[in-house]
């Protein structure tokens, strides 16, 4: 099996993929490894891609924001719940349990992924963005029960 690329986020002015220093990134982070960090880049992906097409329909999103159709800027809190409904789109009712295997038990984690990204130029935030943005977004106990899972998947 051949090793796991990096996680391929937009890129940033000033840096380019092949130049990121991951092991520095990961290590500023924490006990992540490579895969959260790949799931945090396509669930932002994802989270975006949602964002848009509800800003296209003139929609508000689960935060309640309005969509932005022309931004590909999301909030933080936006960001958890994208990635939550990524996570089950994925993994389905494994979504826990890849989440735990990966070190991720509360939205503070994915904050931590996200702001490591963005010290080493992979990701990019606006002024009024923190890494508080992403504290007790959700419960993970109650985000990935099995009645909330059920409910999502549809079984």
């Amino acid at each position: 099996m051949p090793p796991p690329t990096p996680p391929q986020p937009t890129p940033q002015p000033g840096k380019d993929h092949a130049e990121a220093d991951w092991r520095s990134i990961m290590e500023r982070a924490g006990p992540y490894p490579l895969e959260a960090f790949r799931f945090v880049r396509e669930g932002l992906d994802h989270t975006v891609e949602r964002a848009s097409a509800l800003g296209r329909a003139g929609g508000h999103d689960r935060s309640g924001q309005l969509a932005n159709p022309e931004s590909r800027h999301v909030s933080g809190q936006q960001l958890c719940l994208g990635l939550r409904d990524y996570a089950i789109l994925q993994y389905g009712m494994l979504a826990p349990a890849v989440l735990r295997h990966w070190h991720i038990t509360r939205t503070e984690d994915f904050g931590r992924i996200v702001y490591a990204m963005i010290d080493g130029e992979l990701m990019s935030k606006t002024p009024d963005d923190s890494e508080q943005d992403f504290a007790g977004v959700y419960d993970f106990d109650e985000a990935f029960s099995a009645a909330q899972l059920s409910q999502r998947i549809g079984t």
